[in-house]
């Protein structure tokens, strides 16, 4: 029995030399090809303008509310994409005006609903009779002008569905 160990652990160190001549070859090979590579030029960094960093003082939850801030970088992007001159007044005020469009609750602007009023509600027939509001939602008039009807045609069809 003590030959067949010998011969194990015989068996068992040239495995081990053979595994650890392996792994000098990778790591060898791995350091050579990292050095081949050319190293990734580190991204450029701007600093800000004056004008970008009054508008981040005035707006103290730009890097704060990070909700609030990507949609200011996402607005940034399309004015950008858009021509804009990033360091116009023109391009701050329509920052402005599109991040609180995008997130009115979060600057008390209270969102204008566009509602086209097709019949008012006090109005009376000449029969007298009192007629219903019809309201189209945005959407609503743009469907109706996609299809090429008036509003009016449309506020009838939708009153009739609604009483149906």
């Amino acid at each position: 029995m003590a030959t067949s160990d010998r011969a194990r652990l015989e068996q068992y160190k040239q495995q081990q030399k053979q595994y650890e001549q392996q792994e000098a070859a990778y790591v060898e090979q791995a350091q050579h090809q990292q050095e081949q590579q050319p190293q990734a030029a580190p991204e450029e960094y701007n600093e800000p303008s004056p004008k970008s960093r009054e508008w981040a003082k005035k707006n103290s939850w730009f890097g704060q509310d990070q909700v609030a801030t990507s949609v200011a970088f996402a607005v940034h992007k399309q004015l950008e994409n858009e021509g804009f001159d990033l360091d116009s007044d023109e391009y701050y005020t329509e920052i402005d005006k599109r991040v609180q469009q995008e997130l009115p609750h979060k600057f008390n602007v209270e969102a204008k609903k566009n509602v086209q009023t097709v019949a008012s509600a006090t109005r009376n027939t000449s029969t007298g009779r009192k007629q219903n509001r019809i309201e189209l939602t945005p959407s609503e008039q743009q469907l109706a002008k996609k299809l090429g009807v008036s509003f009016k045609d449309y506020a009838i069809q939708k009153a009739r569905l609604e009483r149906s």
